[in-house]
């Protein structure tokens, strides 16, 4: 083969390959823009496609109803559990824990009112921040978990008591 019959047929080459490549994008965009249609008209017009809810062609119901439970676990790749959300009678909780398997965050909601708790890496509570009926607290704590500033609200107004680390009070105020 000569050069040129060499060249030729690279460039005939390219030429089939930039029509292919022209053509599946060409396919891509078409397939796009019939699955953002769809998207569109489901969104628009959810109920005229199926009147009955537990039909599961129903896209908005799959939407809306993807889980429905009492308690979820998310589980890492290992199978551990990295985190809770649950709900019983007393609330709701979330539960954060770090990739030693040691709770870092959890946040109630009960009857009573919120509360948010951090922990330090060993599962001590560090931190706690509550809002009640009556008031509301935030409490610092060391690490063996004694109270070593609490800030609260009340109908009274606000108190700040600072501890001492065997716990006792050395400072308030008022």
């Amino acid at each position: 083969m000569t050069s040129e019959e060499r060249l030729e047929n690279v460039e005939y080459e390219l030429t089939r390959v930039k029509r292919g490549v022209k053509r599946r994008n060409r396919q891509h965009l078409i397939a796009m823009l019939v699955v953002a249609g769809v998207a569109f008209l489901l969104a628009l017009y959810p109920r005229t496609w199926v009147q009955d809810p537990k039909d599961l062609f129903c896209a908005r119901e799959l939407i809306l109803k993807v889980v429905r439970a009492q308690e979820f676990i998310l589980e890492d790749e290992d199978g551990e559990v990295c985190a809770t959300l649950g709900a019983g009678a007393d609330g709701s909780a979330l539960l954060l824990k770090d990739e030693n398997g040691k709770p870092r965050v959890t946040l109630c909601a009960s009857k009573d009112g919120p509360i948010l708790r951090l922990y330090d890496e060993n599962g001590n509570a560090r931190a706690t921040l509550g809002a009640f009926k009556d008031g509301s607290v935030l409490g610092l704590f060391d690490e063996n978990e004694k109270a070593s500033a609490t800030l609260s609200l009340n109908k009274d107004g606000p108190i700040l008591r600072l501890s001492g680390p065997n716990g006792k009070v050395s400072w308030q105020a008022p």
